[in-house]
Order: structure tokens, then C-alpha cells, then sequence
């Protein structure tokens, strides 16, 4: 927590770095992830302290770079690749509560095109890759809605929006299918 000026310029660095081998970029965002997780309660999904000043800094470049590397990960499908960017996404927008909400236009987008299209693609069932990662992918969007509690009004529209995509979502899944838990903590 007081070495944040040094680490996260460091990992962003790497995860910037497109000529790093992926291995190492997928290690050094489940690093960020694990330093990100000092400033959070797990248990709870809440932030231990106000942290956000010392992440507020750094975020919209890291933001901004997860963003650019899940896409990546997409094009190559590796589905470590994006659970690390998506647990890095939640955990920032834990982090800076209602001042995540600057990246809500930003990151909310293309959440929700992967959520669809997560939904939708025909080999969806029954891979438990995709079930894992649609799972994390409500989780994220849940901890980014959670963010934004001090103006709910202006993101009602994807509010409803979600709600009617996961209750449709609910009605094709089996009790036991990750996304379940991962709707109803949401």
C-alpha cells in the first residue's frame, strides 16, 4: 500500500509492453490483481480504506490498458489473459467506488458486447472456459454498477438492461453453472 508510486508504474509498464511475451504480460496483471486486492476486502467486495487517492492517479492509464490488452486476449482467446484483466477492472472500480464512474462510458461498452456475445455464441454450453469467464464477466459488471450508487438514475437504462439479461440468462442455466452465484451476489 505505500509502495504504489513505484509498483503500478512498473506493471503498467510491462502490460503495456505488446512485444512481451504473454505469459509474462498474463503474470505481471494477476501481480496488479494481487497488489490491487491489499485495498480490498474480499469477504465483502468493499475497500478496506480510502485507497483511491493513491490509486486515482494511475487508474485511467492501467484502465486504459486492461481495456486494450482484453481486447487483445479476445483476438487470441486466452481465457486467463481476460479473467486477470476483468478481476483488475473489478477491483479498481472497488477501489475508487463513485469516482470509477468517469471510466463507466469507457469500460461498460465493451463489458457488455462481451457479455452478449458470451451469451449467445453457440459453444457457450458446456465449456467451462466460457462459463468461467461469463461468470466473470457479471461479477465485473456488478462491481462497476455497485460503483455507481450515489447517481443510479443515470445508469438506469443499463440497470434494466442487465436485469432482463440475466433473468433470461437464469432460465437456460443449471443450478451449479458458475454464473448463477455470480448473478445472484451481483
Amino acid at each position: 500500500k505505500t509502495y504504489h508510486s513505484n509498483v503500478l508504474p512498473a506493471l503498467a509498464k510491462v502490460i503495456s509492453n505488446e512485444n512481451e511475451n504473454i505469459r509474462v504480460r498474463i503474470e505481471t496483471i494477476l501481480c496488479l490483481s494481487s497488489f490491487l486486492k491489499g485495498f480490498v476486502d474480499e469477504e465483502e467486495s468493499v475497500e478496506v480504506d480510502d485507497y483511491s487517492d493513491e490509486i486515482k492517479p494511475y487508474s485511467k492509464e492501467i484502465l486504459s490498458l486492461l481495456a486494450k490488452t482484453f481486447t487483445f486476449s479476445l483476438t487470441i482467446q486466452n481465457f486467463k489473459l481476460q479473467e486477470a484483466c476483468l478481476s483488475c477492472i473489478s477491483l479498481i472500480a472497488t477501489i475508487l467506488g463513485q469516482e470509477f464512474s468517469v471510466f463507466y462510458n469507457e469500460i461498460m461498452p465493451f463489458l457488455k458486447e462481451l457479455l452478449l456475445n458470451l451469451i449467445t455464441s453457440s459453444d457457450s454450453n458446456g465449456n467451462p472456459n466460457k462459463k468461467q469467464l461469463t461468470a466473470e464477466c457479471i461479477n465485473t459488471i456488478s462491481f462497476i454498477c455497485s460503483s455507481l450508487n450515489e447517481n443510479p438514475s443515470l445508469y438506469k437504462h443499463d440497470f434494466i438492461y442487465f436485469c432482463d439479461l440475466f433473468h433470461k440468462l437464469l432460465l437456460t442455466l443449471k443450478e451449479e453453472d458458475p454464473e448463477v452465484i455470480s448473478i445472484f451476489k451481483g
